[in-house]
């Protein structure tokens, strides 16, 4: 009976260990010799990571004299998992947002979602799995920009957009949420916050924070949405859009400002921002068709790919540059049958677009 036992512990130990195999899974582990199990991370090779108390642990492999057998969770155990880990990453790189004056004014902002939590299905045990595998990755850590200068986000918020009628939750959030300063050269850093563009590398700009906030509202964003941004520059408008959309593939035309920005926008945990050097004119059409397109460079007309690439039913806002020489953001949405509807929202003043446009002009 003994033997039996033995041989069935066994078995189950190593069937733990080729079920983590295909890639990292989220299973309930039994101790051996007895006692309450807990929720594991069973890495391939069945190696543990860490338990739900959120206590790292190494170790190596699900043996016999460690566990007793592994058993996938139940949708209980999945929900209690899910709220864990999305609790953990919110505090792991918000918390530490807070700032310490309006900490002790009592003002405290509340917490946004981090974009590792915007595509997490928590019914999925594999998603679950790869989310806490990167939580407990030792090289995963906060970026200190995030907790950084968190009331100066709130009172640009206040001031600059909210009070210009920006009422749109998902862009209010996002504008708090993202750290400008961290997209500013280090000779504009005192300036970050405040209300007009200031200059980056290669001669472009960073937006005016109003103005970002005022395109990413037209476009009417929502967790789903897969968006296009022509002229990535500092990958600030990026942030902001990644901060609410599903993804956001963006196409800069100087390399080595597609080549900063997408280093930029990985130490900053926007996993579901794709940077691409190359020229806007063409869009993205193997990531299309788009709910979203936004410009950030004028041109005289708009580029025919990107209508192209605008799905029925989306919105795309970008700066064109009339006869007069004066821009305006132009604001189309597509129908259903694809008609296209054309308004003029507002005068601005932007780089011009560059590349293949200006041929066409």
């Amino acid at each position: 009976m003994k033997l039996r036992a033995l041989c069935l512990t066994l078995a189950l130990a190593s069937s733990a260990v080729a079920w983590g195999q295909a890639g990292p899974q989220i299973g309930y582990l039994y101790p051996a010799g007895g006692g309450q199990g807990t929720t594991f991370l069973v890495e391939a090779g069945g190696q543990r990571l860490g338990g739900a108390d959120g206590v790292y642990l190494s170790g190596r492999g699900v043996r016999a004299s460690v566990v007793e057998y592994v058993r996938p969770l139940n949708n209980q155990e999945l929900r209690a998992t899910a709220a864990f880990l999305r609790d953990l990453v919110r505090r792991r790189w918000v918390a530490s947002a807070m700032d310490a004056a309006a900490a002790s004014a009592g003002d405290e902002p509340p917490l946004p979602d981090h974009p590792w939590l915007r595509d997490l299905d928590e019914n999925s045990p594999a998603q679950l799995a790869r989310l806490w595998t990167r939580l407990f990755d030792p090289k995963q850590q906060p970026n200190a920009q995030i907790a950084e200068r968190v009331a100066e986000r709130q009172r640009m918020v206040d001031s600059q957009i909210r009070s210009r009628d920006v009422k749109d939750p998902n862009t209010l959030r996002a504008m708090q949420a993202v750290p400008r300063h961290a997209f500013v050269p280090a000779r504009h850093q005192r300036s970050a916050y405040e209300d007009h563009p200031l200059p980056i590398e290669e001669g472009q700009t960073i937006s005016q924070p109003y103005i970002v906030a005022f395109m990413t509202e037209a476009l009417k964003l929502d967790p789903n949405s897969i968006v296009l941004e022509i002229g990535t520059g500092s990958g600030y408008q990026a942030a902001v859009c990644a901060e609410i959309a599903r993804r956001v593939y963006t196409i800069e035309i100087v390399e080595p400002l597609a080549v900063t920005a997408a280093k930029r926008l990985k130490e900053l945990g926007y996993s579901n921002a794709f940077v691409k050097a190359g020229d806007g004119y063409y869009g993205w059409p193997e990531k299309g068709p788009f709910d979203a397109i936004i410009g950030t460079a004028a041109a005289d007309r708009i580029p025919p790919p990107l209508i192209e690439q605008l799905k029925p039913g989306g919105r795309m806002i970008l700066p064109v540059r009339g006869e007069t020489g004066f821009q305006y953001l132009i604001l189309i949405t597509k129908d259903a049958e694809g008609r296209l509807d054309r308004r003029n929202v507002m005068p601005v003043r932007f780089v011009p677009m560059t590349g293949e446009v200006q041929k066409r002009d």
